[in-house]
């Protein structure tokens, strides 16, 4: 499989191939039409091997469950590593399409944000796949034309497909695709005029009963949160879809810096050396990597708990020490937290050698490449960009973890990290953990980002614009 990935990698990052028509910008602009089409053609076939592979694994994982119940209790733990790998590579094919979506899109993580909505996926069979297929296809058959199955991805939750209609002015539609007669005449209920609508949906009631009602309900709560999240995504303001909260957008003006080559470096050195090799970025986002196949995923969360403990004063991980699983004072492995968030940029799509990215989904590197945030090493940064960085009560931390889980900063080691600009508030959310463990953003630019936004908030604050005026 290690081939197979270095190979789509290498796709993905030239997926109109290494033609001297598309050496530079300029000779894209003179082919661009050209440059569209082999682009499609790769999404378009990378796409489809994607759908095929989920669900053969779909499969795979329904067998598995059905041997799961049929399994004595003394023999229940013979699954767990099958389900881990079936879930493993469900998650890579997903990324894989990810990929494609984020390439489409410019790889700007705010769109993408947007049309997100943490939504479970079920098994692809079960979503009318033979039809979706037959609509792929029919689209896909033009070379400017694009479709994506959204279900197919884990990042796209608004509509059922993604159409591009025209590459050269790539502007994504999401669309619903309804089938059976219950779906046409909803369709032709809500087309009635307002005169018409009652004895419509009395005639609807007749027809199907409460489950057709329920199925309106779908369709309305549907459009409803797809309604917010383009508006979002158009206008930079207006209704959450995800926390239901009212919400405006701010453009940073802080030029973005990522560490996608040092982190590269690191992962060769342990390819080449077979030996541990450790990083520090920005003094508080440490890098662990051991290529050493005969080292188990837990050795090595023991040598880099060793050096950590080594190299940062106080440091709190041992491995006597536990925490919840919602805690996120932890390691983080790289593949995991890459293939498992939704929000995660692909590896496929970072600035990352196609030889690394196969070695960490599916070769040496695999479960051996590790992150660690060091929050007092990032509270230096908040303090340098002007602002000061501390931690809540434990009680505060309790209270938040009672709140609304959508709306719950991020609990390290029973506290919460809170950024202060004057009497405003913020914090380092679960998302900008993701853009600087799973972005390669690094943890400098999000600490001048926090404060930059803290400050506006502040000056805000300050002339009344939440309430009255300070001095």
């Amino acid at each position: 499989m290690e081939g197979d990935i270095r190979q789509i990698a290498e796709d993905l990052k030239s997926p109109a191939g290494n033609s001297p028509r598309f050496s530079s910008p300029d000779a894209i602009n003179a082919n661009r039409e050209a440059f569209v089409e082999k682009c499609h053609d790769t999404w378009k076939r990378l796409h489809l091997r994607a759908i095929e592979e989920i669900l053969t694994w779909d499969a795979f994982m329904r067998a598995e469950t059905i041997a799961r119940t049929r399994r004595s209790k003394e023999d229940a733990h013979v699954g767990k590593p099958m389900q881990a790998f079936g879930k493993h590579n469900l998650a890579i094919w997903r990324k894989v399409n990810d990929s494609i979506v984020w390439s489409i899109l410019g790889l700007r993580r705010h769109v993408i944000k947007r049309l997100c909505l943490y939504k479970e996926r079920t098994y692809l069979s079960e979503s009318n796949a033979e039809s979706v297929l037959d609509f792929l296809n029919d689209v896909n058959a033009s070379p400017l034309k694009l479709a994506l199955w959204n279900d197919a991805t884990s990042c796209i939750d608004i509509g059922d497909v993604t159409v591009i209609e025209n590459g050269l002015a790539p502007h994504p539609r999401f669309l619903e695709l309804k089938e059976g007669r219950v779906n046409d005449d909803i369709l032709e209920l809500f087309d009635k005029g307002e005169e018409d609508l009652q004895s419509g949906f009395t005639l609807f009631f007749d027809k199907y009963g409460k489950k057709g009602f329920d199925q309106i309900d779908r369709v309305i709560r549907q459009k409803v949160t797809a309604d917010q999240a383009i508006d979002l995504l158009n206008n930079d303001k207006g209704i959450d879809p995800v926390t239901g909260r009212e919400m405006k957008v701010m453009e940073s003006p802080i030029p973005e810096d990522f560490y996608d080559h040092k982190l590269n470096e690191v992962l060769k050195e342990a390819c080449r050396t077979k030996k541990d090799a450790i990083s520090t970025i920005d003094g508080c986002l440490w890098v662990f990597a051991n290529a050493n196949k005969y080292i188990s995923r837990a050795e090595a969360i023991e040598r880099f708990t060793s050096l950590l403990n080594k190299r940062i004063s106080g440091c709190p991980l041992s491995r006597s020490e536990k925490h919840p699983s919602w805690d996120k004072g932890k390691l983080f492995g790289l593949d995991d937290m890459n293939l498992r968030r939704p929000l995660a940029k692909p590896l496929f799509v970072r600035n990352l050698d196609s030889d690394i990215i196969a070695s960490v989904i599916a070769g040496d590197l695999s479960r051996r490449v590790f992150l660690y945030f060091d929050w007092d090493g990032f509270a230096r940064l908040i303090d340098k960009a002007g602002a000061t960085f501390k931690w809540s009560s434990e009680k505060k931390a309790r209270q938040s973890r009672a709140g609304d889980p959508r709306l719950r900063p991020p609990i390290i080691y029973g506290r919460i990290p809170e950024v202060y600009v004057g009497e405003v508030c913020g914090h380092i959310t679960d998302p900008n953990l993701v853009e600087m463990l799973c972005d390669g953003k690094t943890p400098n630019t999000m600490a001048i980002e926090t404060v930059a936004a803290l400050q506006h908030i502040y000056q805000q604050y300050k002339s009344g614009e939440y309430g009255p005026k300070r001095s």
